[in-house]
């Protein structure tokens, strides 16, 4: 949505739907992100799953944004910033999609109840011995 805003467009038109989805994307996926990343954790290693999500999203933040801005304005060269921006955020939502599926793929392999199962297989097959 935000790829498409023109110099034109005033606040309300053109940033402010963007900017919606962009935080309502936010609220809803970073409590199931840190859900996550702390499964599997015991409770004395919990405050460092948690220190090592917050490093990773700090550093991977300042990366894209960094990596983000040298494209775009490299694009801007040949064309006029806003275009340079729209292509620059045209790449972040491909890199999103990409991370999504990805997640969904490697995080639907490794189900708790595949594990659950996996820990009563041995306690089961004692019992029968």
């Amino acid at each position: 949505m935000l790829s498409g805003v023109a110099p034109s467009d005033s606040y309300v038109s053109g940033v402010l739907p963007g900017m919606l989805v962009t935080s309502l994307g936010c609220g809803l996926s970073l409590p199931a992100l840190t859900v996550a990343a702390l499964t599997g954790t015991t409770e004395e290693n919990a405050g460092l799953g948690s220190a090592v999500l917050s490093s990773v999203q700090q550093v991977g933040g300042a990366v894209g944004v960094a990596v983000l801005v040298a494209l775009a304005s490299r694009r801007s060269d040949a064309l006029t910033a806003t275009e340079g921006f729209s292509v620059a955020l045209i790449v972040a939502a491909a890199l999103l999609m990409l991370g999504a599926v990805l997640i969904g793929t490697l995080l639907g392999k490794n189900r708790p109840e595949d594990a659950l199962d996996a820990a009563e297989a041995p306690a089961n097959h004692a019992n029968h011995t």
